[in-house]
């Protein structure tokens, strides 16, 4: 097997490509070729060993895949709430670690519910309540005992 010639959509000459490499270069039954010997372009349905190559790989091919079908299960409960907002809140005015870990488990929610592991959101949904309540307590003992120096300080100097 020689090496072809072939005109392209454009009709311009590309080659030469072994007849093994037609497919990659996507040359089709009613592609012209040209091969040294043969007196004149001639479509590759028309050169024997071209058309059961071409044919050979056609067959090849395997069918489209089916349409996507969503197989979503209804979980029968209501998507938990991830709780972002309050978990930024609380990161920025009250306890900055404990509100970082109350966002991750916010984020944590809305990923578990699209992978269906509704108990993983329920959990996720849970620990991020959790974080943000003791974040808020940890932000209002903060605040407290910073009044308390506070006012000893000012009692002191008085």
């Amino acid at each position: 097997m020689g090496k072809y010639y072939y005109l392209d959509s454009k009709g311009e000459q590309q080659g030469p490509i072994e007849l093994e490499h037609f497919t990659m270069y996507d040359v089709k039954l009613d592609t012209l070729i040209w091969q040294e010997g043969m007196p004149d372009w001639a479509e590759a349905r028309k050169v024997p060993e071209a058309w059961a190559m071409l044919k050979q790989s056609e067959n090849s091919v395997p069918p489209p895949p089916p349409p996507f079908t969503s197989k979503r299960v209804d979980p029968g409960v209501a998507k938990p709430d991830n709780l972002m907002i309050w978990s930024i809140l609380a990161t920025v005015f009250c306890c900055l670690p404990l509100g970082v870990a109350a966002i991750v488990y916010s984020n944590k929610v809305d990923e578990r519910w699209n992978a269906q592991d509704y108990r993983g959101a329920m959990n996720a949904a849970k620990n991020a309540k959790t974080f943000c309540l003791v974040s808020l307590g940890g932000g209002i003992l903060i605040i407290v005992f910073y009044l308390i120096i506070l006012i000893a300080g000012v009692s002191a100097s008085l």
